[in-house]
């Protein structure tokens, strides 16, 4: 089966969350059993080309720009992925990431980059822009690529398919409706059965009602945003387009993400070698220059931000420390989270660890060294870092929500591979951590969490199936 993706962003080229990561696994996963996939990304100047080669591809004029822009063909060493880079200096050389600048405020040509991208993706697909290749399928990825089915359908090409990922809901690709003509669409896609939203317009909701299949990235998450409380203003939308939505959990790359394989950790460990853990445990806090303490090290690798609870872990830390646990957290966002964070660990130097930004090789040596991960999340569409954290014997703390729900188990008919709780508030967070803590002192029963967490099956297999299914039913 010939596919193609289209994202804002691919891990190793360019990641600043779970997006990366999955764009890139379940293509690899795609390709390793057989199938062609082909992946359009923007050559942003912070993509990582080290390890690509690239060759120089045709030029695209798409209508919103005075420019052309270049769809050069990569390879990446170890990977049997052909991606398409669009080239366009004015486009996609600013600095800092693919969605903000260097001072943390959206790119001014915000609107223009991504519906580019999408144009250049469609344009592939419905002319052959490259040596007539043409995709069975099209999975768009997010807002950035929402526009994808809607050029399609404008230019009458609706036997081409495509199927939507909807990774966090919360993102809505809102734009301005003075900036509708940007877009190049007709005046007809400005309305509430299309693209419009609250008088404005929405990518994503126009890749909704346009796409053939809309997945979310858990099968609680898809239940979830057909409510008022996580539909972000969309929940009658996907309730109306129930029969098209379903809910797909995410997998875990664990060529990437095991401790038995893992080079950037102090000690390789398997579920037989548990002890080595310890070995990691030790660089961690030598790392944070924390002391020993008597009770857990509970981590958290995220943005900082309230959807993921960090102001709950802020009012937790200090109960926490009363009952011998340390803390160590890694991540950026909210400013003011940030300082708050750097606060505590200054208070608490030998208990209290923080890192301001992203550091991948510190993210594997966190999830090999800590005793038990925090996710107390508002809404979490899938989350990746708790599938993590059950691999590495990590006991993940967790609220019942979305992929959490369906990952993380407690109290339930199947073993117990973490700590659950299900009120948003510090007191079931606090009791949570709390009862981590009491656990943490009987040792066996520990242990035992710890073999059921290591032993759970979150790999790619069983997401593949699900999605390959779903791209045969629309050819």
């Amino acid at each position: 089966m010939r596919l193609l993706f289209v994202t804002a962003e691919v891990y190793p080229l360019v990641k600043t969350g779970g997006l990366g990561d999955v764009s890139y696994s379940l293509a690899e996963q795609l390709c390793q059993q057989g199938h062609e996939v082909r992946l359009v990304v923007p050559h942003y100047s912070c993509v990582d080309d080290t390890d690509l080669s690239i060759e120089e591809g045709p030029l695209l004029y798409p209508p919103m720009l005075d420019e052309p822009v270049r769809m050069n063909i990569a390879t990446l060493k170890n990977s049997k992925i052909t991606f398409y880079l669009l080239e366009c200096d004015n486009l996609y050389h600013s600095e800092g990431g693919p969605y903000v600048d260097n001072s943390g405020h959206p790119h001014a040509n915000s609107v223009t980059r991504f519906s580019v991208l999408s144009w250049c993706a469609a344009a592939l697909a419905a002319f052959g822009s490259l040596n007539d290749w043409r995709p069975d399928v099209i999975h768009i990825h997010d807002w950035q690529a929402g526009l994808v089915p809607v050029y399609l359908h404008q230019w009458r090409m609706q036997q081409i398919k495509v199927v939507l990922t909807i990774h966090n809901l919360q993102y809505l690709g809102r734009v301005d409706a003075a900036d509708f003509p940007l877009l190049k669409l007709s005046n007809d896609y400005f309305s509430m059965d299309a693209m419009e939203y609250y008088g404005d317009v929405s990518m994503l909701k126009a890749a909704i009602v346009y796409a053939d299949k809309v997945t979310t990235v858990s099968p609680t998450y898809a239940k979830e945003i057909q409510q008022p409380q996580f539909g972000c203003g969309l929940e009658g939308l996907l309730s109306h387009y129930q029969h098209k939505l379903v809910g797909i959990l995410n997998g875990v790359d664990y060529q990437i993400w095991s401790p038995a394989t893992d080079d950037n950790i102090a000690k390789k460990y398997t579920v037989d070698t548990l002890k080595h853990k310890t070995i990691n445990k030790k660089a961690l806090l030598k790392r944070f220059e924390m002391t020993t303490a008597k009770g857990p090290l509970i981590a958290m690798v995220t943005r900082l931000t309230e959807q993921k609870g960090v102001d709950l872990v802020l009012d937790c830390i200090e109960s926490g420390l009363r009952h011998n646990a340390q803390f160590v957290i890694l991540g950026s966002g909210d400013p003011q989270l940030e300082q708050s964070l750097l606060a505590l660990a200054e208070s608490y130097p030998d208990n209290v660890g923080v890192f301001i930004g992203y550091d991948e090789v510190l993210s594997h040596q966190i999830q090999a060294g800590a005793d038990a991960f925090l996710m107390p999340s508002r809404f979490e569409p899938c989350g990746l870092t708790q599938l993590y954290a059950l691999k590495y014997g990590t006991l993940p703390i967790v609220r019942r929500t979305g992929g959490l729900a369906d990952s993380v188990w407690q109290q339930t008919d199947k073993p117990q591979t973490g700590f659950v709780f299900n009120q948003m508030t510090v007191k079931s967070l606090q009791v949570s951590i709390l009862e981590a803590c009491q656990t943490y002192k009987k040792r066996k029963a520990w242990q035992q969490i710890q073999i059921n967490a290591m032993s759970q099956d979150f790999s790619w297999d069983k997401a593949t199936k699900a999605y390959l299914a779903l791209y045969q039913q629309l050819t």
